[in-house]
C-alpha cells in the first residue's frame, strides 16, 4: 500500500510550478482568451486547495487538475452559449414589447441626453445591472467617482422626470 500524497503548502507550490503552464496551454486548446484560460487554471488550483484531500499519488492530482480545468472551460463555453441565446432573444422584441418600451423609455432616454457623457455612461451601466466596480473599470475611474457621477445623474433625472419618478426608482433604485 502506497503512502497518501498529501497536499501541503509546499506540495501545492510544487504542483503549481510544475503544471501551471501546461494547464494554461491545455485550456488554450479549448478557449481562445488567454486571461480566461488563466482564470480557469487558477480556479482549478483553488478547487484543489479547497479539497486538499489525500491523493494516492501525484498522477491522481495531475488528473484532478486537468479534469477541473477541462470542466471549467466547458462550463464557460456553455455559459457563453446561454448568454448569446438570451441576447439574441432580447434583440428581437415583439411589436407589443417594442411599442411599450418606446412609450416607457422614450422620456428616460431623452432625459439621459441631458447628462454629461460620463454620467450617461454610468447610468447606462446601472440600467444594465452593472456594479459600481464594473462601471468604474469600464470608465477607468474610481468607484467613488462612479458614485458621485451617479448621484449627480440621479439629481438631473429627478428634475427632468418629475411626473414619472417611480420609474426612475424602479430602473435605477
Amino acid at each position: 500500500m502506497s503512502e497518501a500524497y498529501k497536499i501541503t503548502r509546499e506540495t501545492f507550490q510544487f504542483l503549481f510550478e510544475k503544471y501551471y503552464k501546461a494547464l494554461c496551454s491545455f485550456a488554450r486548446q479549448i478557449l481562445e482568451d488567454k486571461d480566461i484560460c488563466e482564470d480557469a487554471v487558477q480556479d482549478a488550483y483553488v478547487s484543489l486547495w479547497d479539497v486538499r484531500s489525500d491523493f494516492n499519488e501525484e498522477k491522481a492530482v495531475k488528473y484532478y487538475l486537468y479534469s477541473a480545468v477541462r470542466n471549467k472551460c466547458l462550463n464557460l463555453i456553455r455559459h457563453e452559449k446561454v448568454k448569446a441565446r438570451h441576447q439574441q432573444e432580447l434583440a428581437y422584441p415583439t411589436v407589443d414589447e417594442g411599442v411599450i418600451e418606446e412609450g416607457v423609455f422614450a422620456p428616460i432616454y431623452k432625459a439621459l441626453k441631458d447628462l454629461t457623457p460620463q454620467e450617461c455612461k454610468v447610468m447606462m451601466g446601472v440600467m444594465y445591472g452593472n456594479s459600481n466596480q464594473d462601471i468604474a473599470d469600464d470608465l477607468g475611474v474610481s468607484v467613488n467617482t462612479v458614485k458621485t457621477l451617479r448621484q449627480r445623474a440621479y439629481k438631473t433625472l429627478r428634475e427632468k422626470l418629475k411626473g414619472i419618478q417611480w420609474l426612475v426608482v424602479i430602473l435605477f433604485g
